[in-house]
């Protein structure tokens, strides 16, 4: 009995003792595994219930989270003695609120092991149920709060059921999760299906067996998604772009089917986590899914074989339906709809490796794109992610394209074959034949067979943020090319393009088949948001005893104007910038020799020089000489240095800057003083200095037997150019001291019975003149006018007493410069250009009723 009350005493007096150590190594726990601030109240306990009003704690692991439940009942049953089974677990009411963690979690770069039993522990609940969970949880908008209800049922420790579904005030319907999981003679059977009516379904089918041999199918149907969802989505940063739900108008159907050896460990970082595996999956789109570049109907699929870690073999195929893949403008340039785009993709063999993957690509479409394209391509996907393409044939045919209102292209046909390389951040396209393009080209006012090629064309890029190389020899032919500037024939452009994306250099040859041809170098620069340009070339030297391409070229080449020989040379510089363009022109001309209208002229020599930016033109000619001039009469050389200035708006209405101009005529000289001419006024005044022109030279080129003279004549000749003609009024001219001597002999008229009239004969006969002065005019319909003062004596007349003679000449000044033109038969052509004239002018005097 005594023994009896010691046990009982010292089992009073220990159990309050285990109570507290039980207790204080709880709380050791706890906070061990970061619980703090723990609150309970205690409504019921017994052998087999627990029953709390409520339960409280904060968290404090990487992200700190708060828990508070409400009317918490916890059941168990002792199936053995100090052996507890829980039955159930009931929460009325959870709230849970998950803080944002303060900085990102650094993830273990360590490889980690990968559980061995993938079966649930026995001591889980039959039975738990929580029919109110409030979540808070953290998203872009600090907290967003998700709604639940949950339960999850045991039976047997075999078979279990779990139970989801969250709702939130901004989803029209709840989101469902249904999870089924079995576990029997170690092998693991899983079963989960996530749904959204309507929108969303997910299924997923997973098996496992004790040698972590998995089988897992998956099936995936998605609809548009609804505004409501996209704006839960949007809250969570979790909406895709806006250009993918512009497109997204149709349902999509994903299906895997994979068989695969789970890893040992895990290896962050290691690539693929799969030992062994074979994978099947298939995307399939029954109605035309739209995209960013068109929408896709038909469906692809992958074949995957995994063996230690490395992908093994792989094969794809498909067969789409591409339709709406044209831009709107360019749809907008096709005659028609064009006809959708049919795409057959496949590799061949069944032991493609990842080294080498045939591929083969069908691309065919009908008119009015009519393409026909034949892809043959070895792919690789190594760990470097590497693309080859050692063949591909591209042939496309279309009717017609008009890219814009002005440009149309048709009957274009473009084929060419290339190879292309492709790893990661660097690739490589190659052309293995040259790249052909023909097309019948209407732009604007020019039309023409358009024909271009490119050969050794090489395109690459090194490192993602790096420019695209750019190689490649371009010739471009424009046969029978039709422009209202320009002759019609055939153009040709070789040229070498190199540089990159940043800095493009090209240096070609232009020409013509009439030979005409020129040097080009251009060089565009895209470095900044101002891209630059500029443009250098070199006209090839014209030597026109072997003819004139620039005759032969330019439409408005002046009719009346013939080179016979001579050199020409030009280049000039086109200067874009964000500012504004600057074009600068040097012409050189060297010993002409040719005819304008009736005109001969020899030893033509200038230089020229032109710039013109955004708003304003200047010529500059600083030096121009003539040797020889004849029109009729000889004049020569001239020299002549002058500048021009004017706007972009009005080129022709500007100032010209007259330097020099000064010509040898009759052993003088002709001037004019520098001055400036306003071209845009009505009415242009110029005065000619005439100095010291010689008498017997003017009859040595317009000979007669009647006149003989010799003296010097000096004067001024004012013309005035209005309505396009010439005129001069009051002009003087007058001899130069000591005077001179005129012989004028008509036997006609010194034989006239009028004395008065035989006294002047006479006089003029001899006539020897200290004075001679003359008024000059000249009208527009081309006659000239002399007032002729004469002052002198004739020694053979009235002892040779002083005599003044006043005469009157009157002259058809053009039609005496043509005739002397048509006695001197300096040309065949300025004769054959003399007597049309001559002719023009008659018939115009007999139909205004002119005698002749």
């Amino acid at each position: 009995m005594r023994r009896l009350l010691k046990s009982v005493l010292l089992l009073l007096l220990g159990l309050p003792l285990l109570a507290v150590l039980a207790f204080a190594y709880l709380q050791w726990q706890l906070d061990k595994a970061g619980v703090r601030d723990l609150s309970f109240q205690l409504r019921k306990v017994s052998l087999h219930q627990l029953h709390l009003s409520e339960l409280s704690f904060r968290l404090d692991a990487p992200q700190t989270a708060t828990l508070q439940l409400q009317d918490v009942q916890l059941s168990w049953s002792w199936p053995a003695f100090f052996r507890a089974q829980a039955e159930s677990v009931y929460i009325a009411e959870a709230r849970l609120q998950l803080f944002a963690p303060a900085s990102p979690a650094t993830p273990p770069e360590h490889p980690f092991s990968l559980n061995t039993d993938w079966r649930l522990p026995a001591w889980l609940p039959k039975q738990i149920t929580l029919p109110d969970i409030q979540l808070l949880l953290p998203c872009p908008a600090l907290q967003c709060e998700v709604s639940a209800a949950a339960s999850l049922s045991n039976t047997d420790n075999e078979q279990y059921l779990l139970q989801v579904q969250a709702s939130s005030p901004e989803l029209a319907q709840a989101l469902r999760l249904d999870v089924q999981y079995q576990q029997q003679d170690n092998q693991q059977a899983l079963q989960a299906t996530l749904l959204y009516p309507e929108v969303l379904a997910l299924s997923l089918k997973q098996q496992l067996d004790s040698a972590r041999q998995a089988n897992t199918e998956l099936a995936l149907a998605i609809s548009p998604l609804p505004t409501e969802l996209q704006h839960w989505l949007a809250s969570w940063q979790l909406l895709p772009p806006a250009e993918w739900l512009a497109e997204f108008t149709q349902p999509l159907q994903f299906f895997v089917n994979a068989n695969w050896q789970l890893p040992q460990q895990l290896q962050r970082n290691s690539g693929i986590p799969l030992q062994d595996a074979q994978v099947n999956a298939l995307l399939r789109a029954p109605s035309a899914f739209a995209l960013p570049f068109g929408t896709v109907q038909g469906e692809a699929g992958l074949a995957l074989a995994i063996t230690q870690g490395e992908i093994e073999n792989w094969q794809l195929s498909g067969d789409l339906q591409l339709s709406h893949y044209l831009p709107p403008a360019l749809q907008a340039a096709l005659p028609e709809t064009a006809a959708p785009l049919y795409i057959r993709l496949n590799t061949s063999g069944d032991s493609a490796s990842l080294a080498s993957l045939p591929l083969q690509l069908t691309l065919s479409a009908a008119a009015p794109l009519a393409l026909d394209a034949q892809l043959t391509a070895e792919l690789s996907l190594s760990p470097e992610l590497k693309l080859s393409i050692p063949e591909a044939e591209l042939a496309m045919a279309l009717a017609q394209f008009t890219p814009s209102a002005e440009l149309k292209l048709a009957g274009t046909a473009l084929k060419g074959r290339f190879s292309l390389l492709w790893q990661t951040d660097n690739w490589q396209l190659r052309n293995l034949t040259p790249l052909s393009l023909h097309s019948q080209l209407d732009y604007a006012d020019i039309q023409s067979q358009l024909e271009l090629s490119a050969s050794e064309l090489n395109l690459s890029q090194h490192g993602n943020n790096t420019p695209l190389n750019l190689n490649s020899q371009l010739s471009v032919k424009l046969g029978q090319l039709v422009h209202p500037l320009l002759q019609r024939q055939d153009w040709q452009w070789e040229s070498t393009l190199s540089g990159n994306s940043n800095n493009l250099v090209l240096n070609g040859k232009l020409e013509n088949s009439a030979g005409l041809s020129a040097q080009l170098q251009a060089q565009a620069a895209f470095i900044s948001d101002a891209p630059q340009l500029q443009l250098h070339w070199q006209l090839t030297d014209i030597f026109l005893l072997a003819g004139n391409p620039l005759a032969a070229t330019l439409k408005d080449w002046p009719e009346l104007l013939s080179l016979q020989r001579g050199r020409i040379l030009a280049s000039g510089e086109l200067a874009v910038t964000a500012q504004r363009p600057r074009l600068q022109l040097q012409a050189e001309l060297r010993e002409l020799a040719g005819l304008y209208d009736r005109t001969l002229f020899n030893g033509l020599t200038a230089r020229l020089t032109a710039q013109s930016d955004a708003d304003s033109l200047q010529l500059h000619l600083p030096q121009l000489r003539i040797a020889q001039l004849n029109h009729g009469i000889e004049l020569g050389p001239l020299l002549a240095a002058a500048d021009y200035q004017a706007s972009l708006t009005a080129p022709g209405a500007g100032t010209l800057s007259l330097q020099q101009f000064e010509t040898d005529f009759l052993l003088g000289k002709v001037q004019i003083r520098p001055q400036q001419f306003q071209l845009a006024a009505d009415e242009q005044q110029v005065v000619l200095q005439l100095n010291q022109l010689d008498l017997t030279e003017l009859l040595r080129q317009h000979p007669s037997t009647e006149v003989k003279a010799r003296g010097k004549i000096s004067g001024e000749i004012p013309l005035r150019w209005q309505q396009q003609q010439f005129e001069v009024a009051a002009g003087v001219l007058a001899a130069e001291q000591p005077g001179g001597w005129l012989q004028y002999k008509n036997p006609a008229a010194a034989a006239s019975s009028n004395p008065g009239m035989r006294l002047v004969f006479e006089a003029l006969d001899d006539f020897h003149f200290s004075e001679l002065q003359s008024e000059v005019s000249y009208s527009g319909s081309g006659r000239l006018q002399l007032a002729l003062k004469l002052q002198g004596y004739n020694p053979a007349v009235q002892q040779g007493r002083a005599i003044n003679l006043n005469i009157t000449l009157e002259e058809d000044l053009p039609a005496m410069l043509a005739s002397l033109q048509l006695a001197s038969k300096l040309n065949d052509t300025l004769t054959k250009r003399v007597q049309q004239y001559i002719q023009q002018q008659q018939a115009a005097r007999k139909a205004a009723g002119d005698k002749p």
